[in-house]
């Protein structure tokens, strides 16, 4: 192996579902890379193509079919043993990182600190944690006495980089760090990367979308594919056009002042990006309209012939609501893609039997395979585990899951996040299909200077709004 080269990869061969004629899936086809230590490096591709299957066999939680991994002086084939990986310094962090309830910072940092064993004691962390500090000269400002359930994500991540310092990492791979945090956090979690690699012996690995660079300004582009890694500039973000739409249906009054009674309507079908601060002030935004609260948004009805009966407003009206932390929150890793497509659609005449049970065969003919085929989510059948999706197919699927029926408005925040250029694609049409066939009104909800994916909004939007000091204002 090359003198500066750290990692090296020859012909690696991961298949799923082999010897299953119908399902096999070559994942990476003879896969070759070099990796150089001390360095930082973006990795991006499309979603679905294999980055986090390498991500987990580097870290020796995924085994492969054929090929050699060399990690310094060790050569692997088949498989790096986990323990193995964590003796050389390999430290995964996925993109939805554990958070174990009544745990505090001090006490996950002592799950695995320190790497002899000695008897966990506060104060050895604690001192630990200063050393750390003083070594890199890095305030982590985070709350380490108090529970991590009420960490922010930011916090999060900072708390297993610092249990990833402490254990000594040499190779830090992080899969879509990026994904769930505000702009300005994301900004900071890179200069805290670039500045480790800088003042260390640390060789970081970033799974991002090319929408996340902005992140990591002095990372080393790779571009992934199944055979390699490709030495050339991300692509731009190719926009489909606006289509024509349907003006039929529930309109939308939005409160534009929350300390006055000034409204602005939104049209059926209609397509509103507002930007804002923070994800914080988002939550509270978000949830008041989902639950179509009065006090923020009210439904303007449409001409009376539209439903049947006489009332003034029209009946029920369905909102569908992705919040930032969509991911995390919307889906059971644990359970089968037909069990998370149910989680919003289980009162269904097509798949409910005699008021109790539910008939698997429908929903997968009437739910699943449209969900699926909405935003080509990759996978190989309904019993797939939506815990082996890729950060960005299940992306699509809480997307694609909410779009799916008839809804009168769909809110959304950060729903271009972890989305490859084909996905960001996908949904712009599916969004422009529901609003123009079904009416559908979309709030696209946003933060902070993420320029490639403001484009996109303000591309696809007929109203651009600002947040500011609780107030809507047109940018």
């Amino acid at each position: 192996m090359e003198n500066n080269s750290l990692i090296q990869v020859n012909k690696l061969v991961k298949i799923f579902n082999k010897g299953i004629q119908q399902d096999e899936r070559i994942v990476l086809d003879h896969f070759s890379c070099k990796i150089s230590e001390k360095e930082l490096f973006f990795i991006t591709g499309p979603n679905g193509i294999g980055k986090t299957v390498f991500a987990k066999c580097l870290a020796g939680l995924m085994s492969f079919d054929s090929g050699e991994i060399i990690i310094g002086n060790c050569k692997f084939e088949k498989r790096i043993d986990r323990v193995e990986a964590l003796k050389l310094g390999i430290e995964y962090l996925p993109q939805i990182l554990p958070k174990p309830k009544n745990f505090t910072g001090y006490e996950l940092l002592s799950l695995n600190y320190p790497p002899n064993g000695i008897f966990f004691r506060c104060a050895n962390i604690r001192k630990a944690v200063q050393n750390i500090s003083s070594k890199f000269n890095l305030e982590f400002d985070l709350p380490l006495d108090k529970s991590i359930t009420d960490f922010t994500t930011s916090d999060i991540q900072k708390l297993y980089i610092i249990r990833a310092l402490l254990s000594e990492a040499r190779i830090l791979i992080l899969d879509e760090p990026t994904a769930n945090l505000e702009t300005q956090e994301a900004a900071k979690l890179g200069e805290m990367l670039e500045w480790l690699v800088k003042q260390s012996n640390l060789t970081a690995l970033v799974i991002a979308q090319p929408q996340q660079q902005y992140a990591l300004q002095k990372a080393k582009i790779k571009i992934f594919t199944p055979k390699g890694f490709e030495n050339r500039s991300v692509e731009q973000i190719k926009i489909s056009k606006q289509c024509k739409r349907l003006r039929k249906g529930i309109g939308w009054k939005f409160r534009m002042n929350l300390n006055s009674e000034e409204k602005i309507n939104i049209d059926t079908g209609m397509i509103v990006s507002i930007r804002g601060p923070s994800i914080k002030t988002f939550y509270v935004v978000g949830e008041k309209i989902a639950a179509c609260d009065p006090s923020l948004i009210e439904p303007i009805a449409p001409e009376k012939s539209w439903w049947d009966n006489e009332e003034s407003a029209p009946p029920n009206p369905l909102i569908r609501y992705i919040p930032f932390d969509g991911i995390e929150q919307g889906l059971a890793i644990d359970l089968d893609l037909i069990d998370n497509c149910i989680i919003n659609h289980w009162k269904n005449k097509n798949w409910i039997r005699f008021k109790i049970a539910i008939h698997r065969p429908s929903v997968k003919e009437f739910l699943l395979i449209p969900i699926i085929d909405a935003l080509n989510i990759s996978h190989s059948e309904e019993k797939f585990l939506v815990g082996n999706l890729s950060g960005g197919n299940r992306q699509r699927l809480i997307i694609s899951r909410s779009c799916y029926g008839k809804v009168d408005l769909l809110v959304a925040g950060g729903i271009f996040r972890g989305l490859d250029t084909e996905g960001i694609d996908l949904v712009i049409r599916l969004l422009h299909k529901k609003a123009a066939n079904d009416g559908m009104s979309v709030i696209l909800l946003s933060t902070g200077p993420d320029k490639e994916v403001n484009v996109v909004e303000d591309l696809i939007s007929d109203l651009q709004l600002k947040f500011l000091d609780g107030k809507l204002i047109h940018r």
